[in-house]
């Protein structure tokens, strides 16, 4: 059961490495678009509740291999093509996809989530360069905050540079 929820699905899916990966969330987003109206009928609720079970499966898993091993893998950055971790993605994209008229309200909060949304693989590969150069660098402390912290800082910094690069008139149809 654990490898179904925690581990790699790289042995199921032709989507390998961190490149391929990068492109099968790029993929997903796109696939969700077209199905978000028909996946909204669930509701929120749904979506909220299968965030919350797949988090505390991975965090339980964590502490499982941590108490066998002594160290639990990063959470955050070592298990992209992971079922919880794709189930997560799925509802994340659902939860803001519900809250649509929260966010045609409120255009200040709506406004990151479509910058991040407008440059989705300009982020996802400036990202991953950030986190292999800068990252090992700064010594950040394992652990579920720390992490998190780091993934948000990263995206926003790679999201920054997308849209800038997107004001230069040559580098904007790269």
């Amino acid at each position: 059961v654990s490898d179904l929820f925690f581990y790699s699905l790289a042995e199921y899916s032709p989507f390998t490495g961190i490149y391929g990966t990068m492109i099968f969330f790029f993929l997903l987003g796109g696939i969700l678009v077209r199905c978000a109206d028909r996946l909204k009928k669930a509701g929120i609720i749904v979506y909220v509740a299968a965030f919350a079970a797949a988090s505390a499966v991975q965090t339980v898993m964590y502490v499982v291999e941590h108490i066998n091993t002594g160290s639990g893998g990063d959470l955050v950055f070592g298990k992209y093509n992971t079922t919880t971790n794709i189930v997560m993605c799925i509802s994340i994209f659902m939860i803001a996809y519900c809250c649509e008229n929260v966010f045609e309200r409120f255009s200040k909060i709506s406004a990151p989530f479509e910058a991040v949304g407008q440059n989705t693989i300009t982020v996802f590969y400036l990202h991953w360069i950030f986190g292999q150069l800068i990252l090992p660098a700064l010594n950040i402390p394992e652990g579920y905050i720390s992490s998190a912290a780091a993934v948000a800082a990263i995206v926003f910094i790679s999201t920054s540079i997308s849209v800038i690069c997107r004001r230069i008139p040559v580098v904007q149809y790269l």
